[in-house]
């Protein structure tokens, strides 16, 4: 190449990309009507792709208040984890006696037993595909110590581009009762 106008393309968060015109034959020169061209482009560029940007950001967090809103809503325990749960509604907190900072912390096998833990942990799930379900009632102990019964449904999913397991658990105890 003989001659390169490299600009960038910016989201607003980032640069996004590369807006390259090159020349192949020697001796070019880029007039300033060529140079302020390629600004102008560079700049229609970014201006889409921050749009673009824009509203798919806004897409996901309005998506994501919804399934929020709608998680809170049900009686169902509705969490997500990988070793420890990231995600949790209220029901997942009756469910287990524990307040939503402690379920942040404690590793799901104090939460839910070792049992469940050594089925459903990172390492299991790296070895599953996306969408893999599963069903399994277990048991385990809540914080008061009283033994609990739960359906739970499991399905590996992806979470911020890592792999994740989420989870809805209703609680039978009086059912197996």
């Amino acid at each position: 190449l003989a001659s390169i106008i490299d600009l960038s393309i910016n989201t607003g968060t980032g640069i996004f990309g590369l807006f390259r015109i090159a020349q192949v034959s020697p001796g070019r020169t880029w007039s300033l009507f060529e140079q302020q061209f390629a600004y102008l482009m560079a700049d229609k560029i970014s201006l889409a792709a921050y749009r673009h940007y824009s509203l798919t950001e806004r897409e996901n967090d309005e998506s994501e208040s919804r399934f929020k809103s709608l998680a809170q809503s049900s009686d169902a325990a509705i969490f997500a984890f990988r070793n420890f749960i990231f995600f949790s509604n209220s029901a997942m907190e009756k469910l287990t006696g524990f307040a939503e900072d402690a379920l942040r912390v404690l590793p799901v096998s104090v939460l839910l037993g070792e049992s469940f833990s050594s089925q459903f942990n990172s390492q299991t799930l790296k070895n599953t595909d996306q969408g893999t379900k599963r069903r399994l009632e277990i048991e385990f102990t809540n914080r008061s110590g009283e033994t609990r019964w739960a359906l739970i449904s499991v399905t590996a999913s992806n979470f911020e581009n890592r792999p994740t397991w989420l989870a809805t658990a209703i609680d039978i105890t009086d059912r197996k009762r």
